[in-house]
């Protein structure tokens, strides 16, 4: 047997371990001790199972569990034992960034309130999310729309000015009256024929100065006539040349790159949800490539379905004869680190990656496995663990990839198809 099949076992047995072993005491949550408080809203935004907790911007615990009590969003929140609460703290639900995300945010309350108790059942303040102040600013918009209709139309004193046929003779006429004005100064102005003689002078002087040049006097005529200055041009122009066969040798490589485009489709258990990802990987070479892409979660934690986007930005190199590929970047918006490694089948993917989350858990990480399923096309089924550190789940889906000579040949048949 030789190294890569034995490296290949031995990485295979070490993840099947360690997903049976984050599986059993993912369930038990060590080392936690906390309280729940229960939080009614009108409306979530989004808000998901594990999302961040805050106290004065400080992580104090995360979001449990949701139901529905008497027409609200009854929302559990998890609370480390040593945070205090007061009966006067404020509760909202907060946007992370206008990439997505969403935590709970409650205020420090004063020391004079009394302190909530475990179990507790408050109201949580209503706050706008920002796809309800989008909508806000397109209502704005169709009521800035309306009023320039009536403007268009002559209503309003706005609509009048602008239409008004008296203002506009008005205008004409006050137009016609200065230029008038302005044809009466520029006769003023001719008096003062004495002006002229300075204009003269000044004519004499720049007549000076081209004879000067014209005999490659001073700086600018040596410019235009000194021998070394024409011997640098040309020792320009060949480096202009040897330049441009440079690019010619960056053209002829760039037609060695390939261009992959992806798209990924799996159900999260966890979530109850697909995660829909698309992505480009550019192979400049046989051992790295660039991938940026972009995903999108569905969620079910209310009558509503709601998304947000995720973004992939890695660099990769590979290593054992291009079987074992290990990126990093940015992760589902998250920075991270995640590895691949074919096995000698050269149609089973092994992959682990992880990435930060700064408003959930301290650091998600998934593990799958993907197979080929068609020999000659990049068709994969995929089905693996995530959040395997802190509530693991069981996921599956499919992933296509197309080439370079794909893409063309999909091109060329909507362009048939026409």
């Amino acid at each position: 047997m030789n190294t890569e099949k034995k490296v290949g076992i031995a990485f295979f047995v070490g993840i099947v371990l360690l997903m049976a072993l984050t599986f059993w005491v993912g369930k038990i949550r060590l080392f936690e001790n906390g309280y729940i408080i229960k939080v009614n809203f009108s409306q979530i935004g989004g808000l998901k199972r594990g999302d961040t907790v805050t106290l004065a911007g400080m992580k104090v615990g995360r979001v449990e569990d949701f139901d529905i009590k008497d027409n609200k969003i009854q929302v559990s929140l998890w609370i480390k034992k040593e945070t205090i609460l007061r009966q006067n703290s404020i509760f909202s639900i907060n946007d992370v960034s206008l990439m997505g995300g969403k935590y709970v945010g409650i205020t420090m309350g004063t020391a004079d309130s009394l302190i909530l108790k475990p179990g507790s059942i408050v109201d949580g303040k209503d706050s706008y999310q920002l796809d309800q102040l989008f909508t806000k600013a397109g209502e704005i918009s169709d009521s800035i729309g309306k009023l320039v209709e009536k403007i268009e139309k002559g209503e309003g004193t706005a609509g009048k000015l602008l239409t008004d046929e008296e203002l506009y003779k008005n205008t004409s006429e006050f137009m016609k009256s200065a230029k008038e004005t302005s044809d009466k100064a520029q006769k003023t102005l001719m008096i003062f024929d004495g002006i002229g003689t300075e204009a003269k002078e000044i004519v004499k002087t720049i007549k000076k100065i081209v004879k000067k040049i014209d005999r490659g006097e001073g700086t600018v005529g040596k410019l235009i006539y000194d021998e070394e200055l024409y011997d640098e041009a040309k020792k320009t122009m060949k480096s202009a040349k040897a330049a441009s066969e440079d690019a010619k040798d960056v053209l002829g490589k760039m037609r060695e790159i390939k261009t992959w485009l992806g798209s990924e489709s799996v159900y999260s258990v966890r979530d109850g949800a697909c995660r829909n990802k698309g992505y480009i990987r550019i192979e400049p070479a046989e051992d790295k490539y660039y991938l940026v892409g972009a995903s999108k979660l569905g969620t079910s934690n209310s009558k509503e379905e709601r998304y947000k986007i995720e973004y992939d930005v890695q660099l990769a190199l590979k290593f054992f004869d291009n079987n074992l590929t290990v990126r990093g970047g940015l992760i589902n918006s998250g920075a991270g680190l995640g590895a691949d490694y074919m096995l000698p089948d050269k149609k089973t993917v092994i992959t682990v990656e992880g990435h930060s989350a700064v408003y959930s858990s301290p650091f998600f990480l998934r593990t799958n496995l993907s197979y080929r399923i068609w020999e000659d096309k990049s068709y994969y089924m995929v089905a693996g663990a995530e959040d395997i550190l802190d509530r693991p789940s069981f996921m599956a889906g499919i992933k296509i990839e197309y080439n370079d000579q794909d893409i063309k040949y999909l091109v060329g048949l909507m362009g048939a198809a026409r």
